[in-house]
Parts: structure tokens; C-alpha cells; sequence
């Protein structure tokens, strides 16, 4: 019988230019957002950058709902080839401040905490691939 394989990097890479694209959606997202009643009456602050928040927060939600999906999905995890995951992103922020800058902050307020999920589950995922069965707390 044959088995089927998948090609991990070739998935790791397709997610991330995905997520990568979905970055640009994420900031009309937050653009979009009206700013609740209750902080309108609040700092100036709040209301200049409530976008940038609903951005990130969307952001990690679909980076977590992306993250826990990928393994059942596509026979993938993070910690397979994480650099084929996060290059799409990184590269996109260097795009993105190379050619528009106007467009950097809201991507930047998408990408960094999507990056850092990623970031954080791999280093989980590594960690409990090499501690002991009686060192694993979660």
C-alpha cells in the first residue's frame, strides 16, 4: 500500500503566505471597526488607535484558529518547518516598510502578534519534544 505523504514545508509555506495576505484584510477589519459608545466619550488615544487593537486582536484569533486547525487540516504543525510559516510574514513587513509607508503600523499591529503565537507555540511544541514525561507540567 501506498502511503500518503505530505510535503510539510510546501503546507508551512502555503499557510503563511495566507495568513500573510490575510493581513491586509485584518487592517480593513479593524478600519472598519466602529469605536464602541463607551470609549468615545474616553481619550483621545483610545479612539486615534482602537483600530490598531480590533487589528490585533483578529489577528490572534485567526492565528490561533489557524494554528489549531493546521495539524488536522494538512498533517502539519508549527513546529515542522517554522521558518517556512513565518518568512511569508517577515517578508511582508519589509515590503511593507520599504514601499508604503502609511500601510506599516496597522501591518504591524497584525503581523507582530501573529508572529508571536507562532513564535510561542513552537517553542512549546520543541519543549515538550525534549524534556522528560515527568518534567512536562502543560
Amino acid at each position: 500500500m501506498a502511503r500518503i505523504t505530505t510535503n510539510k514545508k510546501f503546507w508551512s509555506l502555503i499557510i503563511g503566505c495566507l495568513l500573510s495576505a490575510a493581513y491586509l484584510w485584518l487592517v480593513e477589519v479593524g478600519f472598519n471597526a466602529s469605536v464602541p459608545s463607551s470609549f468615545q466619550s474616553e481619550m483621545e488615544f483610545i479612539i486615534n488607535y482602537y483600530h490598531l487593537y480590533v487589528t490585533a486582536g483578529a489577528s490572534m484569533a485567526l492565528t490561533l484558529l489557524v494554528v489549531f486547525f493546521m495539524p488536522r487540516l494538512v498533517n502539519t504543525h508549527v513546529s515542522d518547518h517554522v521558518f517556512w510559516l513565518t518568512a511569508p510574514g517577515l517578508l511582508f513587513i519589509m515590503f511593507a516598510a520599504l514601499n508604503t509607508h502609511v500601510l506599516l503600523m496597522p501591518v504591524l499591529s497584525a503581523a507582530i502578534p501573529s508572529l508571536l503565537i507562532i513564535v510561542l507555540i513552537y517553542f512549546v511544541e520543541k519543549r515538550n519534544q525534549f524534556l522528560p514525561e515527568r518534567m512536562k507540567v502543560w
